[in-house]
């Protein structure tokens, strides 16, 4: 499938096997954090990267519902993503 939406920024500018794909760019007056529902964790396929972008992106791929569960037992994500492009 593909999916638009901004990447949330991340401490690389290249080479970005993984990141977390939002609704929105985080400039609501009610701040940032992006609820369950509304952010993908995108782990691109193997040999494949990508480039920061703060515009927004749309990206390609194998879509799954997978519960990611942080170190403190709640979950981090619900939707995660083999992602094949971003564009």
């Amino acid at each position: 499938i593909r999916i638009r939406g901004y990447m949330f920024p991340t401490p690389l500018s290249r080479g970005i096997k993984q990141f977390v794909l939002v609704r929105d760019n985080m400039e609501c007056c009610f701040g940032p954090g992006a609820a369950l529902y509304d952010c993908v964790l995108v782990t691109m396929e193997p040999g494949k990267t990508t480039e920061y972008e703060y515009r927004g992106i749309a990206v390609e791929g194998e879509l799954r519902l997978e519960e990611l569960m942080g170190p403190d037992g709640r979950p981090l994500a619900i939707y995660q993503m083999q992602g094949e492009a971003v564009k």
